[in-house]
C-alpha cells in the first residue's frame, strides 16, 4: 500500500507539474500535496482536481488555500493550496 501512495504521488508531481508551467506542487509529510499557484482559490482547487484525477484519484478534497503574501497584489499574488487526493 505504501509503495502504491509514493507511485500515485510521483503522478500527482508529473501531471501538476505539466498542467500549469506557474504551479508547484509539494509533498508534504502528512500525506496532503499543496500546489503553489495564482489565480485564487478556485484556480487551486480546479488545479488540485485535475492533478487527482490524472493521478487515478475520484477528486481532490482542498484543505486550505492561503496567500502566500499579503503584500502582494493583482498578477504578483501566488497562493498555496493544501489538498488531499481521494481514491
Amino acid at each position: 500500500m505504501r509503495s502504491r501512495n509514493w507511485a500515485l504521488r510521483g503522478v500527482v508531481i508529473a501531471v501538476a507539474a505539466t498542467l500549469a508551467g506557474c504551479a508547484v506542487v509539494k509533498i508534504n509529510h502528512d500525506a496532503t500535496d499543496s500546489v503553489e499557484h495564482s489565480g485564487g482559490e478556485e484556480t487551486g482547487k480546479e488545479l488540485a482536481n485535475r492533478a487527482c484525477h490524472k493521478a487515478g484519484g475520484v477528486r481532490a478534497e482542498v484543505i486550505s488555500t492561503v496567500q502566500k503574501d499579503e503584500a502582494a497584489q493583482g498578477d504578483k499574488a501566488r497562493y498555496v493550496t493544501t489538498f488531499r487526493c481521494l481514491y
